[in-house]
């Protein structure tokens, strides 16, 4: 009982100024855990600028450093960028509902059909001018295209519909990574889904442009490396030290001047 008399007593005897130091060191120390254990940025800033309020108010001068360290802190949170996580959730769920209009790769049985020999009759000069009129108007329309990949059978619309959802899948993986800010998984699924797209769907507009957006994805930095925000905490825990250096500065600071007919 008596112990707990002179904690109470303790308590009573503190001054306006402490508890305003108090509630400052506690929402530093909040700050510290919003940033590197959540990543929470804002919060952070907010809670920084709170115990600065908090130092102002108590009227103390031996905290200076301490508003001065938290200055420091919040300007360099302020140097780092933030993604914009539902921004770029939106832009894959997009790419999402794009699949359907790619157009998958199906290549040719690959199986040479033998013609039958015929004879070509003869033409005239005027029949081969009239094909060289057809050739060039169908310049532009029809396109060869060479490919690397090997032509095994025609596939199946079932195989198509197949090839379309795995590359959703890889898309969802994409997602998973962004909302665990995970930026190995993330860059990973990026590399997985533009191979499969490259390897199993037609080079045309749409794919280019399917591309073009997953190479924006990939440019995306999910986790930022965080300063450090601790010396302002560090600082005010040891507020005593600061307020014995601060006194000793006062006292050998020079004391003012006097004037001149004070000094008669």
């Amino acid at each position: 009982l008596e112990a707990s008399i002179q904690i109470l007593q303790r308590q009573l005897s503190k001054t306006r100024g402490d508890w305003l130091l108090a509630d400052a060191e506690y929402l530093l120390s909040v700050a510290n855990q919003r940033l590197q254990l959540v990543g929470d940025i804002e919060t952070t800033r907010q809670a920084l600028e709170a115990a600065d309020e908090r130092l102002r108010e108590s009227g103390d001068a031996a905290v200076f450093k301490v508003r001065e360290q938290i200055a420091k802190e919040i300007a360099l949170l302020n140097g780092i960028s933030v993604p914009d996580i539902v921004g770029t959730y939106a832009g894959i769920q997009h790419l999402q509902d794009a699949v359907e209009g790619l157009t998958v790769f199906l290549p040719h049985a690959g199986k040479q059909v033998e013609l039958e020999k015929k004879t070509s009759p003869d033409l005239s000069q005027h029949g081969h001018e009239i094909l060289d009129t057809v050739a060039k108007k169908l310049e532009g329309y029809v396109v060869l295209r060479h490919t690397e990949q090997p032509v095994t059978a025609v596939l199946t619309p079932e195989e198509a519909h197949f090839l379309k959802q795995q590359l959703k899948v890889r898309l969802e993986m994409i997602e998973i990574a962004l909302v665990q800010e995970n930026d190995t998984l993330f860059n990973s699924s990026i590399a997985d889904a533009k191979q499969w797209l490259q390897k199993n769907f037609a080079e045309n507009e749409k794919t280019e442009q399917f591309v073009a957006e997953l190479d924006k994805l990939s440019g995306v930095k999910l986790r930022n490396q965080y300063p450090d925000i601790s010396l302002s905490l560090k600082l005010l825990k040891d507020i005593s030290k600061l307020r014995i250096e601060t006194d000793k500065g006062a006292l050998n600071s020079p004391a003012p001047a006097q004037p001149a007919n004070e000094q008669q």
